[in-house]
């Protein structure tokens, strides 16, 4: 019979507790150490709530596609990040700030929630909303509104993550 995920999540984050403990100075046991105890058990029980699979929630990560696409994120990041200064640096300050409401089109919530912090992490743009699918971006002009409506960044995170007996 396989454990369901609340009995996982409680021997995990048990266990985590136990090792913390044990690890920890000596301490740890006095009165004062009771706080340290408790920081430690909630970084345990986080530990063991990310680590804990939910079913339905996150299908399996492509390694080599998401390292790929890793370096392509740092070239784009590098890239506007020099575009913005560009911004800056130049004395009528050429700037064009909009709010855009952008519709995803990726399959899963995992995809979506990549490309918000993938849209936050370059320069000129900052996700300020993620609604299901629905994200409301903050970007300086018009050229870093088309990085996002381009749906560039969509084609290369569409793939990287696969749904259950799937690869």
């Amino acid at each position: 019979m396989k454990p369901n995920y609340y009995t996982l999540l409680a021997l995990k984050t048990g266990l985590l507790t136990l090792i913390w403990c044990a690890l920890s100075s000596p301490d740890i046991f006095s009165e004062s150490g009771l706080w340290d105890v408790v920081m430690g058990a909630v970084a345990a029980f986080t530990v063991a709530w990310l680590n804990t699979e939910r079913k339905g929630v996150y299908g399996a990560i492509r390694v080599g596609q998401l390292l790929g696409y890793c370096l392509w994120l740092a070239g784009s990041i590098f890239r506007s990040g020099c575009h913005l200064s560009l911004l800056i640096l130049n004395p009528r300050l050429p700037i064009n700030p909009k709010m855009i409401r952008h519709r995803c089109e990726l399959s899963n919530d995992s995809s979506a929630v990549l490309l918000a912090n993938s849209i936050t992490l370059t320069p000129g743009t900052i996700t300020v909303e993620l609604d299901s699918h629905d994200l409301i971006v903050h970007t300086i002009d018009d050229s870093s509104a088309a990085d996002v409506t381009d749906r560039h960044i969509e084609r290369k995170i569409d793939g990287l993550f696969s749904t259950k007996g799937m690869s």
